[in-house]
């Protein structure tokens, strides 16, 4: 939820030749296990079917065959705008009608 907020805002003020950058909404489920305890799931839409890609990682990974500019700018954009207190990085997705769709 908080990747989707800053992805929204980062939409508002990147280039215009960035493409858009777009979250999965996430969904929270719970269940209850045969003892009676709780489960949680969280749950997202299929993506379709197009290549699924990790573009960076939080351990300083950079997918270097399928770079995108508009991915580490936003992760970068994301630690400038939080005033270096968080970083959206991990970013693992697809590029689909000229937007990226990302999930965790």
């Amino acid at each position: 939820a908080i990747a989707n907020y800053f992805a929204k805002e980062f939409n508002k003020v990147k280039p215009r030749e960035a493409k858009s950058i777009h979250f999965l909404d996430v969904k929270l489920v719970q269940a209850e296990a045969h003892d009676g305890s709780p489960l949680f799931y969280t749950i997202e839409d299929i993506f379709p079917k197009y290549e699924f890609k990790k573009f960076n990682s939080n351990f300083g990974f950079v997918n270097r065959v399928d770079f995108t500019s508009t991915l580490n700018a936003f992760s970068h954009w994301t630690y400038d705008h939080t005033q270096h207190y968080l970083m959206v990085v991990d970013l693992q997705g697809i590029l689909h009608d000229e937007r990226y769709v990302l999930t965790d």
